[in-house]
């Protein structure tokens, strides 16, 4: 899995320590970088409609994200395999295989995120942040029960 991503993934690999993972619905996900970018169809079909999704990758190199809403936890080994083992699980399609969306199709102003199409459907009752708290329950982290909104992610 890991150099199928890799592989995907810009030319220069050196001091690539750290992969990022989102999850959403299928059309906005990509097509939405900013709040500039936002289409009250497309918003609204993904918030009411069950719709296909998308999963987004991003690698950084020898740096961790620094923000408020960023909350770093310390995983073993066993649970960062765990959280990656659900994470391929949405991001193989029924024959097994990855595959991404076209770049044609991803907005500009995302810079270097690789798209792949995912399993599931996205609706306000299964959001990216319910998704986020499944791969940390998934990997033994304290979540919440049920989350549809960034504040309940994680503990």
């Amino acid at each position: 899995f890991y150099r199928q991503i890799l592989s995907r993934s810009p030319s220069d690999l050196t001091g690539i320590q750290y992969l990022c993972f989102g999850w959403g619905d299928r059309a906005f996900y990509p097509g939405t970088p900013t709040i500039e970018n936002l289409d009250l169809k497309m918003t609204l079909t993904a918030l009411f409609t069950p719709t296909p999704a998308a999963i987004g990758i991003t690698w950084y190199h020898n740096r961790l994200i620094e923000s408020d809403s960023v909350r770093h936890l310390v995983l073993d080994a066993e649970q960062v395999d765990q959280m990656y083992q659900f994470i391929i699980s949405y991001a193989r399609i029924p024959d097994g295989s990855l595959k991404p969306i076209e770049q044609d199709m991803v907005a500009q102003g995302y810079g270097s995120i690789l798209f792949l199409e995912a399993q599931g459907t996205y609706s306000f009752l299964y959001t990216c942040n319910n998704w986020t708290n499944d791969v940390l329950k998934a990997a033994g982290a304290e979540t919440s029960l049920w989350t549809p909104t960034v504040w309940g992610v994680g503990p």
